[in-house]
């Protein structure tokens, strides 16, 4: 493989300004570091720029701004915010959804059978069995005397 053969910097920026030509670009830069503006001789800094424009772009900070990054938190952002979109639609089960053999009765569409719990309790509050007298330690009569306290037993 060719860049196996690589042994010096001067080869690499040899083979970057080829790759360079070959995708019709005119510049490259090959960076391994973050910041810019402070040059580190350990570290890979291969760039073809004008020193005009190099400056510019290290200068306003321009380097920063990465396109492609742009590019995929958009992409996320986009595709989380169809997804959520999704699931909410279809939580809330429009008619496209359903089956078109099932269809129901429009005037009673939310008519349910009485299951087997419900058959057995009271129709009407009046049906309801009253309660026995009240258990030790039963908080019933509390707000009466509390209220009766508040107010100095003046309410009658």
């Amino acid at each position: 493989m060719l860049c196996e053969k690589i042994t010096s910097p001067e080869e690499l920026a040899a083979l970057m300004e080829a790759i360079t030509r070959a995708m019709d670009f005119r510049h490259y830069a090959l960076i391994h570091h973050d910041d810019l503006r402070i040059p580190r001789s350990d570290l890979v800094d291969l760039k073809n720029y004008p020193t005009a424009i190099a400056e510019r772009l290290i200068g306003e900070d321009r380097y920063r701004r990465d396109p492609i990054m742009r590019g995929v938190i958009i992409a996320i952002a986009a595709i989380g915010s169809v997804s959520l979109i999704a699931v909410t639609w279809m939580a809330l089960k429009p008619r496209l959804f359903q089956r078109g053999d099932t269809q129901q009765e429009l005037s009673q569409p939310n008519v349910r059978s009485t299951s087997d719990g419900l058959s057995g309790a009271p129709a009407t509050y009046g049906d309801v069995p009253r309660l026995g007298p009240p258990l030790p330690g039963d908080l019933q009569a509390y707000p009466r005397t509390a209220a009766a306290a508040c107010d100095g037993g003046q309410s009658e």
